[in-house]
């Protein structure tokens, strides 16, 4: 009997709302906490309803973007930055949108609709994800490279012809900055770092080396490794969302879709062999293939905890 009335009343409001809404709807209130979380491919966007101005109010939600990256804007022409297109209308507070390249910049904005007006939009800049590489990416025109395992962050930079030797490296560290400059150079490398790392002699390391990159032969580069701080929290992690999703906070430093990180070394996938990492990783990243080969034989990090 609860569960039938329940039901009629909920009918009941829905007919009062179709019967009434005309004549005593109000315009609604902006939505609340937009949040936009992106994807190399696209974006989730969730916000919350506003305060509801007439139980008579049958409200739906609107969203729009228009492109702000130069790319896009240079191929639209003039038009480009104010042609917001609708990208979802419906009742829910929730929506996806796909089907968009990696690294471009958007304006998305929301609103609430009724049969009594539209409240005012409510905008969030936005940018799409990086399809990594390996475990990391890129800095802004290929100016630095960068990898990590869940306790290193390992960043190699191309070095200018006239660099020759180690004292014209300039290397500044500390737990949330990082500073590289090379002599007579512009800073290569300097911001305010996406997590935190150990900064004490010892905790990192850096050398000049010739380029391992096929179109950087006979160039030297500058590799760099920086220890994450995993004392607080839960430690060491080998889930995604645990990871770095860029090195520095700074913009034009593109994020990546840490959803699609592999664990790569030598080509292949080469997670720990303890069987309690496994698990974790086995949990993190479904479908993830595990080497068998002894791990301390192969040649570089592979993802061991130190």
């Amino acid at each position: 009997h609860c569960r039938a009335g329940m039901a009629g009343d909920a009918c009941f409001r829905r007919v009062k709302r179709l019967l009434f809404g005309p004549f005593l709807a109000k315009p609604p209130s902006p939505p609340v906490d937009v949040v936009v979380v992106p994807r190399f491919d696209g974006f989730d966007v969730k916000w919350r309803p506003g305060v509801a101005t007439s139980e008579y109010n049958l409200d739906r939600f609107e969203v729009e973007m228009a492109p702000t990256s130069p790319e896009l804007l240079e191929l639209l022409g003039e038009s480009g930055s104010t042609m917001h297109v609708q990208f979802y209308r419906g009742v829910d507070s929730r929506c996806a949108i796909d089907r968009l390249q990696p690294t471009q910049a958007f304006a998305l904005r929301v609103r609430c609709v009724n049969r009594a007006g539209v409240s005012c939009w409510v905008g969030a800049d936005c940018e799409t994800c990086a399809v990594p590489i390996g475990c990391g990416g890129a800095g802004p025109n290929g100016s630095y490279a960068w990898d990590q395992t869940p306790t290193h962050v390992e960043i190699t930079i191309p070095c200018p012809s006239t660099l020759l030797k180690p004292r014209d490296v300039e290397l500044s560290v500390k737990p949330k900055h990082l500073q590289i400059k090379f002599t007579g150079e512009e800073s290569i490398g300097s911001g305010e770092l996406y997590g935190t790392v150990l900064c004490q002699p010892g905790d990192f390391e850096w050398e000049l080396r010739d380029s391992a990159r096929g179109d950087s032969a006979g160039h030297r580069e500058l590799f760099l490794s920086l220890e994450k701080d995993t004392r607080g929290g839960a430690g060491v992690s080998y889930h995604p969302e645990d990871q770095w999703e860029r090195v520095f906070l700074k913009k034009g430093h593109a994020k990546i879709d840490r959803r699609h990180m592999r664990w790569l070394r030598d080509g292949e996938w080469r997670p720990p062999k303890d069987a309690r990492c496994a698990d974790e990783v086995a949990s993190a990243l479904p479908g993830m293939n595990f080497s068998e080969e002894n791990q301390q034989t192969v040649k570089g990090r592979d993802g061991e905890l130190d």
